[in-house]
């Protein structure tokens, strides 16, 4: 009977010895089989000297980047989703002169989730460089605090650039610029502080411009003055405050759409947005404004919507409507209007008998 335990002990024991050894192997060859983070050949190595396939990067603990690509042959790919975690790799990294192994890529996105604020605290330029190709570039979650001068390298047939969420405090000179073809510019949910006039150059082909949410509290005059193909103008939710000068928005005369929502003003100035002459839809809604000149709305012959809603408004002036010839709807509740005089809605008389007019008010 002890003899038959003995043997069935031995048994288990070797049992468990050869699944440990099988599901070991079994599991690391799940690893290096991980789309896009496959080790590369001794054939791919020489057939590029000594440059590396970002596409099919080597597992090895000490580089914390890894990309997924559509395609891992050399030079192949068009998409690459690169995530950067633990603390990141430093700007003088050598993984970033490899990114030219896929220098056909058009889109490219960088995933932030690192352990410290430093896991990406730059734009990684030296890189992008090596891309000619692309089209669109995102990255999100990094913690850049200044986007430096050319950081972009200038890349002559990207579209679309998204920074959402990176902490950007600052944007250097040139920071945004040198880019014919760039058409959206997303810098949404971020902390920037003020925009100044050399920021954005040579962007001929600017459509969007997205920069809400942010901490935004001072616009230099000027400082969208080269982006005159530009149609929509997000400054919602920021820290804007008094009332801007006409002058801030100088070049803007193709901005058909300008969202001021959710910021601090407290007055429309004399002729205040009189350079956006193709403007149809102004979003002042939800400010502090108390007073609005009668020639606040002056110079705007294409505009269709004005929000001024829940502001602070007491009384409109009898001009505020006067020249608005094509609007179609106004929205001014939840005010502390008391009354509306003849004079001031006379302008738009005749359009509130159309039914596709509508004027909100509410107190």
């Amino acid at each position: 009977m002890a003899r038959q335990q003995r043997f069935v002990a031995l048994w288990l024991v070797f049992a468990v010895l050869v699944y440990d050894n099988h599901g070991y192997v079994s599991n690391r060859r799940v690893k290096n089989q991980r789309p896009g983070v496959r080790s590369y050949s001794d054939d791919d190595k020489n057939a590029a000297g000594a440059e590396i396939n970002v596409c099919a990067l080597e597992q090895k603990t000490t580089i914390n980047l890894y990309c997924y690509c559509d395609e891992s042959k050399w030079r192949a790919a068009t998409s690459a989703d690169c995530w950067v975690f633990n603390d990141g790799e430093p700007r003088e990294s050598a993984v970033w002169r490899e990114f030219g192994s896929q220098s056909n890529v058009t889109k490219l996105t960088f995933n932030v989730r690192g352990t410290t604020s430093k896991t990406l605290s730059f734009v990684p330029t030296e890189a992008l460089a090596l891309m000619p190709e692309l089209r669109t570039l995102e990255i999100v979650y990094a913690d850049i605090g200044t986007v430096h001068s050319h950081a972009f390298a200038n890349l002559s047939r990207l579209q679309d650039l998204a920074l959402v969420r990176n902490n950007i405090v600052q944007l250097a000179r040139d920071s945004i610029a040198y880019m014919d073809d760039l058409r959206v510019v997303t810098l949404g949910d971020n902390a920037i502080e003020s925009i100044s006039n050399d920021v954005f150059a040579r962007l001929p082909a600017l459509r969007k411009l997205y920069m809400d949410r942010n901490n935004i509290s001072y616009i230099a005059e000027g400082a969208f003055e080269q982006l005159r193909k530009l149609e929509e103008l997000d400054l919602s939710d920021n820290r804007l405050t008094g009332s801007l000068s006409r002058y801030v928005f100088l070049g803007l005369v193709s901005v058909k759409r300008l969202d001021m929502r959710a910021n601090h003003l407290e007055r429309v100035g004399p002729e205040a947005f009189a350079e956006l002459v193709c403007l149809e839809e102004l979003v002042l809604e939800d400010n502090l404004i108390k007073t609005v000149d009668g020639r606040g709305f002056s110079g705007l012959p294409s505009l269709h919507r004005l929000n001024l809603a829940e502001n602070r408004l007491t009384a409109l002036d009898d001009r505020t409507f006067n020249g608005l010839d094509k609007i179609k709807f106004i929205d001014i509740r939840y005010n502390n209007l008391k009354t509306l005089t003849f004079g001031t809605v006379e302008p738009i008389l005749e359009r509130l008998r159309n039914s596709t007019f509508y004027f909100h008010f509410k107190g």
